[in-house]
Parts: structure tokens; C-alpha cells; sequence
């Protein structure tokens, strides 16, 4: 009675909840080049300028501001895409 039964488990299996969830995820220690925060500084006092300059835009600034953000974070996540075979027909 006095022995316990040893199982070997692999390290799959072990370590299971340390493994990411989505594997293809940007790390989180991942941070924007100084280019990059540039680039969005520019963009940002391009569309403040122009709210401040014409003073009833409506939303029309923050409307355009957020398609081009938004376009630079698709091409950011571009390059994290498994590249596209060649289909034959």
C-alpha cells in the first residue's frame, strides 16, 4: 500500500495551460517601431489640423482618421498571413 503509481505524462500535455490559445498572435512584447508612431503622429495632426482649421467638419476628420488607421493596421497584419499558394486550373 505504501506505493504510489508514477505516470509519465508528456510535455504537451504538462505544460498545456502555458500554450497560447491563438498561436499565430503577436506577441505582446511586440511594440510599434519610432517610425511607425511617427507615421501615426503625422496622420493624427494632419486630421486635427484640419478640424481646427474648418470649424463645423462634422465627423468627417474622424471618419477619414479611422480608415486610414485602420488600413495601416491591416497592412501590419499582412505580413503575419501564411502566403497564399498559387491555385492551378
Amino acid at each position: 500500500m505504501g506505493e504510489f503509481l508514477i505516470i509519465q505524462v508528456s510535455k504537451d500535455i504538462k505544460y498545456a495551460d502555458k500554450q497560447p490559445i491563438i498561436p499565430w498572435k503577436i506577441p505582446y512584447e511586440s511594440t510599434s517601431s519610432r517610425n511607425d508612431m511617427l507615421i501615426n503622429l503625422a496622420i493624427a495632426t494632419v486630421f486635427s489640423a484640419w478640424i481646427a482649421i474648418q470649424r463645423s467638419v462634422e465627423y468627417k476628420p474622424l471618419q477619414f482618421m479611422s480608415f486610414v488607421f485602420m488600413y495601416r493596421i491591416f497592412e501590419k497584419l499582412k505580413s503575419f498571413e501564411a502566403p497564399s499558394s498559387p491555385t492551378l486550373t
